[in-house]
């Protein structure tokens, strides 16, 4: 009995994990490829200027309504490009939103597993 568990469900929750996440090493892989990609970092600016991921713009959370407002664009996000996102850590859900309402616009949004604070643990370097 596999107690209620659904195998296609479990499947389908790790496919999309897989294909709307990215691991911190693989983020700091293409920066270092100079890859064409946006990082964004949805934290307070305060948090944003004591340190962030190198290249990484500002839209923080706060300043954007949690991302439920009726904002259409967003400064240095692109539509031709993937957009990586990221907060605190990963029990932080301003990244979701901001997926959320960033995918709502056509922009293409992986969030950054674990947020800043794993970047931090990996000693990725850090841009101040």
């Amino acid at each position: 009995d596999s107690g209620g568990y659904d195998h296609d469900q479990a499947e389908e929750y790790f496919a999309e994990t897989l294909n709307y996440t990215i691991d911190p090493y693989k983020v700091y892989s293409e920066i270092q490829q100079q890859q064409d990609i946006v990082i964004v970092d949805v934290r307070s600016v305060q948090d944003y200027v004591k340190g962030h991921i190198p290249g990484a713009i500002s839209l923080p959370i706060n300043q954007y309504n949690d991302f439920n407002g009726s904002e259409l664009e967003y400064p240095g996000l692109r539509k031709d490009v993937m957009n990586y996102i990221y907060c605190y850590e990963s029990t932080c859900d301003a990244a979701a939103k901001a997926g959320k309402k960033f995918t709502s616009l056509g922009y293409k949004v992986k969030e950054i597993k674990s947020g800043f604070e794993q970047w931090q643990e990996y000693k990725l370097p850090v841009e101040k």
